[in-house]
């Protein structure tokens, strides 16, 4: 796609799109990099995401004196990026993410298989004639199944944290390239 900017065409390559809930309109979001030397609009506009704790007045206050010597200006104003949307995403991305490291899975399927093996494994010893002692029955205690659980929840997020500390450092059209 071909854009003007500064009275010169300027030719882009459109890789994917931002999916953001506000609705705002002539946007274009690219790597400087994408643009001819010298080509480049200036940003009019920066966000500031400050650490929890942090007084948002306060801080634009002191960001403002900084930045009066070359006529810009700070104002502290709503967060961004927070609607019932997001939530609802970030919801179901949590309710997602259980399930996927078998949390869910295990809760249901842990109780189920002692129940089963409880039922059938007494059942099939009579049917053969023998009487199996508790013992023979209690493979693994409760603290040892717990442990086991725990284990096998550990082992999915840390084979999930370098695929998503990866993502989470790509640029963005790299990224969306991979999509």
């Amino acid at each position: 796609m071909t854009f003007t900017t500064h009275g010169r065409p300027v030719t882009v390559r459109i890789v994917g799109e931002v999916f953001d809930p506000h609705v705002q309109t002539n946007e274009l979001l690219t790597d400087a990099a994408t643009f001819p030397s010298g080509t480049a609009p200036e940003p009019d506009t920066w966000f500031v995401k400050l650490k929890p704790g942090t007084d948002h007045a306060a801080y634009a206050t002191a960001l403002g004196g900084a930045l009066a010597p070359l006529h810009l200006a700070a104002a502290a104003g709503a967060e961004h990026g927070s609607s019932d949307s997001i939530t609802a995403l970030n919801s179901l991305t949590a309710t997602l993410t259980v399930l996927l490291v078998g949390a869910a899975g295990g809760a249901i399927g842990l109780p189920v298989g002692l129940l089963l093996h409880g039922l059938t494994v007494p059942a099939m010893a009579h049917s053969a004639g023998l009487n199996f002692p508790s013992s023979a029955l209690d493979v693994f205690g409760t603290p040892t199944l717990f442990l086991l659980g725990l284990g096998g929840v550990l082992i999915a997020l840390l084979g999930a944290l370098l695929p998503a500390v990866r993502a989470a450092r790509a640029r963005t059209v790299e990224a969306l390239r991979a999509e």
